[in-house]
C-alpha cells in the first residue's frame, strides 16, 4: 500500500479550489445561476433567503429566515412553486401554489389553485382558491 503525503502547498490548492467551486450569487447572461443567499430589510426586521438558480429561475428548495427562524419555503418544479408560509411557533401559517408565466416582457409567479389558510394552532381557517392569481373561490372554515 502507498501513503502519499499531502504538503502544505497541496492543501491550500485543494482549499482554493474547494472555494472556488462553492461561489454564490453568480450571475451569467444577465441571469442568476447557482446558489443565492441574500439579505433584505423589511419593517426592521432581517430576512435571509437561500436557495438555487438556474437560467435565472428558482430551482429546488428555496427557505427564507428571519432570526434565524423559516419564515417561508418555496419547493420549484418546473413552471409550479409549492409555497409554505410559517408563524413564529414553527406552524404554518398558509400554503398552495403559484404559477409561472412567461411573456417577451417579463416572468411572472401567480397564486394559482387552493391555498389552505391556518391558525396559530395548526387548525385550517379556509380555503382560498385562485387561477392565475385572481381569487375565484374561497370557503371559510367553521370553528
Amino acid at each position: 500500500m502507498r501513503i502519499i503525503k499531502i504538503t502544505p502547498s497541496i492543501s491550500a490548492l485543494l482549499f482554493i479550489l474547494m472555494l472556488s467551486g462553492c461561489k454564490t450569487n453568480r450571475i451569467r447572461n444577465n441571469e442568476r445561476v447557482g446558489r443565492w443567499v441574500e439579505y433584505d430589510t423589511i419593517d426592521g426586521k432581517i430576512y435571509k433567503s437561500v436557495g438555487r438558480f438556474r437560467d435565472g429561475i428558482g430551482k429546488g428548495t428555496h427557505r427564507q429566515f428571519s432570526d434565524k427562524k423559516l419564515v417561508r419555503e418555496e419547493k420549484y418544479k418546473n413552471d409550479i412553486c409549492h409555497t409554505i408560509y410559517y408563524y413564529d411557533n414553527g406552524k404554518i401559517m398558509t400554503e398552495g401554489n403559484t404559477k409561472m408565466v412567461v411573456t417577451d416582457e417579463e416572468i411572472h409567479w401567480f397564486y394559482n389553485g387552493d391555498w389552505k389558510f391556518y391558525d396559530e394552532n395548526g387548525q385550517l381557517l379556509g380555503i382560498r382558491t385562485y387561477e392565475n392569481g385572481n381569487v375565484i373561490n374561497e370557503i371559510e372554515i367553521q370553528q
